[in-house]
């Protein structure tokens, strides 16, 4: 009879937790900050298959999440938050677009980006012309000296550029 009764209250657990996760392009707040980095940065289309949960008990499943507010669950396609919030919700869709439209990159250079991309500073559009492989080597070896709208530039660029360029920069 425990047995039974331990499964019933299983399943139940099981369902609630369920209920907490929806589709991430469901949600109306995902798709305009997706639109925001898309018409910033450049075309990469939302990744389908993810889901937002939102909810502590989530992150006791994410190695290291005891401590995180927000994460970006790549193995179980997911973005974690402990309760609803913007500017984490937009964080962690930086991560995704930086997945989607470069690549997976080291945690350290990743942050750099989705800061750069989660600034608020407006910027003229055509601030900073990088042409070609040698401009944007250049100016990635003095990221860290940019401007932040110099920076929002670079970044564009590097989405910008061929494949081949992107991955010849060093991620360091």
């Amino acid at each position: 009879m425990k047995h039974v009764i331990g499964l019933i209250f299983s399943l139940g657990v099981l369902t609630g937790v369920a209920a907490d996760c929806n589709r991430l392009d469901a949600r109306a707040e995902t798709t305009s900050i997706w639109a925001s980095f898309v018409s910033r940065f450049g075309g990469a289309k939302l990744p389908g298959g993810f889901q937002l949960c939102i909810g502590r008990h989530y992150f006791h499943e994410i190695k290291g999440g005891a401590r995180m507010a927000s994460a970006l669950d790549r193995r179980s396609k997911r973005i974690v938050l402990r309760r609803i919030d913007t500017d984490h919700l937009r964080h962690e869709l930086a991560h995704l677009y930086l997945d989607t439209a470069w690549k997976v990159l080291p945690y350290r250079i990743s942050e750099e980006m989705v800061a750069i991309m989660v600034h608020d500073a407006v910027c003229a559009e055509n601030l900073l012309h990088l042409k070609g492989n040698h401009e944007i080597r250049s100016a990635w070896k003095h990221r860290n000296n940019l401007a932040e709208c110099d920076a929002e530039a670079l970044l564009r660029g590097i989405i910008s550029a061929p494949q081949v360029e992107r991955d010849a920069l060093p991620l360091y």
